[in-house]
């Protein structure tokens, strides 16, 4: 990472993470609402007059053939309240791998020490994974 900033993955962190996008999609919501009931009276500068027929109509001509910048701001809410529920869902299916993971290495110290019974003396060793071990966070 470029700022070498370490963040432990875990099914809380990414249920925070979700928590957030709710969040700003209730944002984008209140703006949709507001936007909704905007009305731009720009003045005499043509820069102005080009951003009002922008606002309202979504296209530099003429009004009505392009619902304008509400509809998008309402695509960006739902699509910020989608990903948030993905994110509750997939802190869910964490949190299960997590559980599975604990199990199974419980079934593996079970076999480890049931080999360790059978062969007295017998030394066991794990190897670390092709390339070794992450390097924890300072």
């Amino acid at each position: 990472m470029a700022d070498d900033q370490f963040y432990l993955v875990s099914p809380g962190y990414i249920a925070g993470l979700a928590t957030s996008f709710t969040h700003w999609s209730k944002r984008f919501g209140d703006a949709y609402n507001k936007a909704l009931q905007m009305k731009l009276t720009p003045g005499s500068v043509p820069e102005a007059m080009s951003f009002k027929v922008l606002f309202d109509t979504g296209t530099k001509g003429a009004a009505g053939s392009d619902p304008g910048i509400q509809p998008d701001i309402s695509k960006l809410r739902k699509t910020f309240d989608d990903f948030g529920t993905l994110l509750v869902a997939t802190s869910q299916k964490y949190t299960g791998t997590e559980d599975d993971n604990t199990n199974d290495a419980e079934h593996v110290r079970d076999l480890v020490n049931g080999v360790a019974q059978d062969y007295p003396g017998a030394a066991v060793a794990i190897l670390p994974p092709y390339g070794g071990y992450n390097q924890p966070p300072k």
